[in-house]
């Protein structure tokens, strides 16, 4: 079609602005790469004067491409129409367009068997920390250091330690996407686990590649401040659940700096937004692909007691690899001297890899962001093969609308990160990062570790997703009843349970909570009014009950009660 159209459409600048927006509608509508092809046609122009458009510049091109917003009088449409115009034949492609949906229909219903054999094991015997590579090397050199017997923090601190060597040089290429290496590794275990081993495994990665690792940023400002200074951060928080606690508090220090954390996290291939304060001297311009890997650590009930019912599947949490030991492994004899030396090679190689010169734009070896290069990492057949077939079981886990089906709605995502890993990993320490690619063996114990963490953590997810909404209905009611008192502090019941309800929360439930927190049998928090005789007062009010503090009530005035309770 952009062969068909006249040479005034790539001449003058409205009409390229006007294909090129077309182009993009495309883009957002197939599964394959538009821009190449609108890339090409581009650079069949080379005026540089006058109402026609400037010299192709590959790089200001990619801005271009980027900076295209969504048009509702634009579409792929107005493509079609003037191709058409200047000779277009839409007929032989729509034929060869159904039959090519056609036979993607059959294949879905039919859902073949691929032509390889996948060899799937029960999860229960399947040692997920006895990894290939890199990865692997690391969890055993952890484990004969290690003051107990346990492989665990091997496992997390060697994913994080890779990634952090690897800075950002390198993205998964999915059928779809493109993703980054960088990983969010959050490790539940008992105290005196032994979390301080997963942390050093990631300094003596340090050693040997050049990024910057921290224990935790003072501020929002300065961790934006950090990713400005370092292409490369490796974050390590201890104690993560109590900085989740801190998400109820928008206002507060740590919310502000897990919400940009976050951004930054996601902005990997794109860019995180400048940011703008009172003071225009602590203003901070964006941040191109800032690459963010972290390692956070807590015990099962702190990391639990910090969750609300949001945080729980959503969110911050919902992008973790949720690492959970259950029981305190038993002490081991003294640590060995292990010698790491092929370790330390393969992780000075990660750092000090260089990538080869590009061919042009339509090199498929690289992915470019806004003009900076990434090497791409392509899944060989089977593991594309594999990693479709797995697709369609997550999915089906996702629309089962469970409290774990947003940690399943990224598992794949976070397959891929770790599938990176390991591939990366491999390719360093066999000095072969030229061919690194994801094959099988990555995809397989990717989604099997990815998998097997979201079973272990979803029950957890699930019974505090219950406790949470009776909490979080409890609250309402107690602010409902604090809000509509009159001067001597009692409330209608029933504008009480109007202002609690609401979203997917009924009038019934809200009704029975209520009458829940009046139960005189229980520590209650809300009395009833009664008359002189005793009985219960008509119209039905409520007032909250004397020395009784409610979280999320910001005082608590006493009043007197005739009966007491």
């Amino acid at each position: 079609m952009l062969a068909s159209l006249p040479f005034k459409f790539v001449r003058e600048r409205d009409l390229w602005l006007m294909i090129s927006m077309a182009c993009r509608h495309l883009d957002d509508n197939v599964c394959w790469s538009v821009e190449v092809l609108w890339d090409q046609w581009s650079q069949t122009s080379d005026d540089k004067f006058g109402i026609q458009r400037p010299k192709y510049d590959p790089v200001q091109n990619e801005k271009d491409w980027n900076s295209l917003k969504p048009n509702r009088e634009v579409s792929f449409f107005s493509l079609l129409h003037h191709a058409k115009e200047g000779g277009f034949d839409i007929k032989p492609w729509k034929k060869m367009a159904e039959a090519t949906a056609r036979a993607a229909r059959w294949r879905h219903l039919e859902a073949p068997e691929p032509d390889f054999e996948v060899i799937e094991v029960e999860a229960d015997v399947v040692d997920l920390t006895r990894a290939p590579g890199l990865l692997g090397l690391i969890i055993d050199h952890a484990e004969k250091t290690s003051n107990r017997e346990t492989r665990f923090f091997g496992l997390a601190g060697g994913l994080v330690a890779i990634s952090a060597a690897s800075r950002h040089k390198f993205l998964v290429k999915s059928p779809r996407h493109v993703t980054p290496l960088n990983v969010l590794v959050n490790c539940m275990a008992p105290t005196g686990a032994g979390k301080d081993e997963a942390r050093a495994e990631v300094l003596r990665a340090r050693e040997e590649s050049p990024f910057h690792a921290v224990r935790e940023a003072a501020s929002d400002a300065g961790l934006h401040a950090l990713l400005l200074r370092h292409s490369t951060v490796a974050m390590m928080v201890d104690e993560f659940g109590r900085f989740l606690q801190a998400l109820d508090k928008r206002g507060s220090h740590d919310y502000k700096m897990l919400t940009l954390l976050m951004q930054a996290f996601t902005s990997a291939t794109s860019e995180l937004p400048e940011r703008q304060y009172a003071n225009a001297r602590d203003n901070k311009p964006a941040v191109l692909a800032p690459f963010l890997t972290g390692l956070f650590t807590s015990t099962n009930s702190e990391l639990l007691d910090g969750l609300d019912a949001g945080a729980a599947t959503s969110g911050f949490l919902g992008r973790m690899l949720i690492l959970k030991m259950d029981d305190l492994p038993p002490l081991a004899g003294l640590p060995e001297e292990v010698d790491d030396t092929a370790i330390r090679d393969a992780l000075r190689s990660l750092g000090e890899y260089q990538m080869p010169e590009s061919n042009g734009l339509s090199d498929p070896r690289f992915h470019l962001v806004r003009g900076r290069r990434f090497r791409l990492i392509q899944m060989t057949d089977e593991a594309r093969e594999y990693y479709s077939l797995q697709r369609r079981l997550m999915d089906a886990e996702v629309a089962k609308q469970t409290a774990a089906a947003p940690l399943w709605s990224r598992a794949l995502e976070n397959a891929l990160r770790v599938a990176g890993i390991v591939s990366v990993g491999k390719a360093a320490l066999a000095d072969m990062l030229e061919e690194v690619k994801v094959d099988l063996e990555d995809i397989q114990y990717a989604l099997r570790l990815v998998v097997c963490c979201i079973e272990k953590f979803a029950p957890d997810a699930e019974e505090h997703l219950v406790d949470g909404k009776y909490e979080g209905i409890r609250k309402r009611i107690l602010r409902a009843v604090s809000k509509h008192a009159g001067p001597d502090g009692w409330a209608l019941r029933t504008e009480v349970i109007k202002a609690a309800k609401g979203g997917d929360v009924p009038y019934k439930q809200v009704s029975e909570e209520l009458d829940a927190l009046c139960d005189p049998d229980a520590y209650a928090e809300l009395v009833e009014r009664m008359d002189e005789n005793g009985q219960i007062h008509k119209p039905l009010q409520v007032r909250l009950a004397r020395g009784i503090l409610s979280p999320g009530l910001t005082s608590l005035e006493r009043f007197p009660l005739k009966r007491g309770l």
